[in-house]
């Protein structure tokens, strides 16, 4: 029985020990594409024909044969997000994710109807298709110009993946293999929905 539970244990570590080193190695290749000169950029503008899906993917070749995508679009009035996603040899390593939204909440008049923007950030950290790591982060403010102060000021908290973690990594694929701003939209129906 010892046996077995340091067999257990040894495997645990390894896998821990592997996934630092990876995690390591992410922090290299997004600090390398930070401070880079994009090589090339290639920008499309998308919209659904009734324009409740709107955006723009913004595609950035590195050396190193790193690549930098960016989607921004929003889905209707009351919500948008920004999609990070950071590829090495055309694998995704990195998908930061920011999701916005904004209610009605008490306190206004019908003239001047009060407010509050949220934002919610998730981090993902691959190897190969497995997410390794997964944190995440929220904030909400009644002032929309105080959002990006207040979520910088609170604490990154890890967190078992979740579906989104669980599907970026085709997404992102998609994403980028995306050949026209239809397919593009297809692609972000597929959650939207």
């Amino acid at each position: 029985m010892r046996r077995m539970i340091c067999v257990g244990l040894c495997s645990v570590f390894l896998i821990s020990g592997a996934s630092a080193e990876r995690i390591d190695d992410i922090r290299a290749w997004y600090a390398k594409i930070q401070e880079s000169k994009a090589l090339s950029e290639k920008k499309t503008e998308f919209a659904t024909e009734d324009e409740m899906l709107t955006g723009t993917r913004t595609v950035r070749q590195y050396a190193g044969k790193m690549t930098a995508m960016t989607v921004e679009w929003g889905a209707g009035d009351h919500g948008s997000s920004v999609e990070h996603y950071y590829f090495k040899d055309g694998e995704l390593f990195f998908a930061f994710i920011q999701n916005y939204s904004w209610t009605f909440v008490e306190g206004g008049t019908p003239e001047q109807p009060a407010t509050q923007d949220s934002v919610t950030e998730n981090r993902y950290y691959f190897d190969g298709e497995t997410c390794i790591r997964a944190l995440t982060r929220s904030a909400s403010v009644k002032d929309a110009s105080e959002l990006e102060k207040k979520i910088a000021k609170v604490e990154q908290k890890t967190v078992e993946p979740d579906a989104n973690a669980l599907s970026a990594p085709a997404r992102a694929v998609n994403l980028l293999g995306a050949a026209s701003a239809e397919a593009i939209c297809a692609v972000l129906e597929e959650r939207v929905e």
